[in-house]
Order: structure tokens, then C-alpha cells, then sequence
């Protein structure tokens, strides 16, 4: 049995589920349990998308900061010319797959205007490259 593609607004594309890192498919959806401190499930999650996102990263780019919020992760990558790219997922709790299709990053850098820019789980390495 195929399992249905679902819509990634970051590329406008659609994907599978296939696709998703193993270590993060779990979470695809996952219904996490909502606290006043951060919950089991979502720090083993935010372990886990650190992994993902360090081996997603182009060569010569660094996470060279990771940030656990209240149901939300948020990092620094530092590029091969020296240049920061912030990048950040919206709460898990109220956007179950945002983290996979729904990505923001921002590049900063010398002379570049900051501006938002979407990306995805699947096209991540392609865009902090190119933001």
C-alpha cells in the first residue's frame, strides 16, 4: 500500500514520507503532548533534529549554534565564506509537520539585507547554500 504524498509549501512540491530522515519519521504528524516544561517526546525529537539537520549540512557549513525552546528549535549555521544563516521551525504542538515542510531561514552577512526565506527538510542543503 503507497502511502499518499503531502504538500510542502517551503518547495511547492509535493514529497513521501520515505523521504524524511528515518530518525524524524516518527514525529511526521506526531501529536505532541502539550506542558509548562518540555516534555520527553519533544526533547528526543529536538536531539534527533539536530542530528538531521548536521548531516543535511552542505560541506564546508557548521551548526555552530542549537537552541531548545518551549516546543520549538532554532539555530545558527556558519557557511564556508564566513556568513551566518538562522534557521527555525514554528511550535511542534499547534504545526505537527511544519518542521519537515515549512522551514525559516534568514542568511546574514555583510551587505546583505536579512530577509525570510522558506525552505524544506528535503531542500535545506540547496537553499542555506543559496539564501
Amino acid at each position: 500500500m503507497a502511502l499518499a504524498p503531502f504538500y510542502c509549501r517551503g518547495d511547492c512540491t509535493y514529497h513521501y514520507r520515505s523521504e524524511i530522515p528515518q530518525n524524524l519519521r516518527p514525529y511526521f504528524g506526531w501529536a505532541f503532548e502539550s506542558d509548562i516544561r518540555i516534555t520527553n517526546d519533544f526533547r528526543s525529537f529536538a536531539r534527533k533534529y539536530k542530528n538531521a539537520v548536521v548531516k543535511l549540512l552542505p560541506k564546508g557549513f557548521c551548526l555552530i549554534e542549537y537552541r531548545v525552546g518551549h516546543f520549538e528549535v532554532s539555530g545558527i549555521i556558519k557557511t564556508r565564506e564566513g556568513e551566518t544563516v538562522y534557521f527555525s521551525i514554528p511550535d511542534v504542538r499547534y504545526w505537527p509537520e511544519e518542521w519537515c515542510t515549512n522551514i525559516l531561514v534568514r542568511r546574514n552577512g555583510k551587505g546583505l539585507v536579512e530577509r525570510n526565506h522558506y525552505t524544506t527538510l528535503f531542500t535545506f542543503a540547496a537553499d542555506i547554500a543559496n539564501v
